[in-house]
């Protein structure tokens, strides 16, 4: 399913959806008109990358805000 523009809640759930799929959990996502905001933990610097291009990969997300930590 591909969200329509600006429909928060359908890009958060594809968001976490692809956070899953790549087994990046631990990650809170907040969605308001197309910026999506990435909260939380991760083990490595690439498991960060992945997250941000996993929400960034979502139909209608115009902007990414990153504030995941990483040891």
């Amino acid at each position: 399913m591909t969200p329509a523009k600006f429909d928060t809640g359908a890009m958060t759930a594809e968001v976490k959806k692809n956070l899953l799929s790549d087994n990046l959990t631990g990650i809170d996502v907040d969605t308001t008109d197309g910026v999506v905001t990435l909260q939380g933990h991760l083990p490595t610097i690439k498991d960060r990358q992945t997250a941000v291009a996993d929400a960034n990969k979502v139909k209608g997300v115009q902007k990414v805000v990153d504030h995941i930590t990483v040891p």
